[in-house]
């Protein structure tokens, strides 16, 4: 994988937001880049009323026009965690997905909740210790509601 790929970008700039409260990303499908795609970093006036936001999501407008969705900290780290312990999974998360969809994203998200590379071979780890006990307590039922996803708006393009 190059260096500074759309995945490596991608993952990168996960791991910042999610460890360092960087900002939220949302990932867009450009034509005109080489690999279809390129990430947009949203700073919070961006994202008026949202707590934590991590990922902004573009539907696929089956039901009307496409929206865009901010997606949490809380509620990719709840998705990670009941995803591994749905499938028992312990091991390496492979990206064969396209990234700027919420598969692709979900599984760049779900290595590093688990500590691995998505595939990509660039190594991180989720390191603030709240988002862990946060997503702990989720699946305990110790938490009721999760935030999840907020839609924002249509979706431009």
């Amino acid at each position: 994988m190059q260096p500074n790929s759309l995945h490596e970008q991608v993952h990168t700039a996960l791991s910042r937001a999610i460890n360092e409260g960087g900002p939220a990303i949302e990932v867009v499908a450009d034509a005109g880049t080489p690999e279809g795609a390129r990430v947009e970093y949203l700073q919070p006036q961006q994202l008026p009323g949202f707590t934590d936001p991590l990922l902004v999501v573009r539907t696929s407008g089956s039901t009307g026009r496409a929206k865009r969705t901010v997606l949490s900290t809380a509620a990719m780290a709840a998705s990670s965690q009941a995803t591994a312990e749905f499938l028992g999974l312990q091991g390496q998360w492979l990206l064969a997905l396209p990234v700027h969809y919420i598969a692709g994203l979900s599984v760049l998200t779900r290595s590093l909740f688990a500590g691995t590379t998505g595939g990509h071979g660039n190594e991180r780890r989720v390191q603030r210790p709240e988002v862990h006990r946060g997503r702990r307590a989720a699946h305990r039922g110790q938490q009721a509601h999760l935030p999840g996803a907020h839609p924002v708006g249509p979706a431009a393009g």
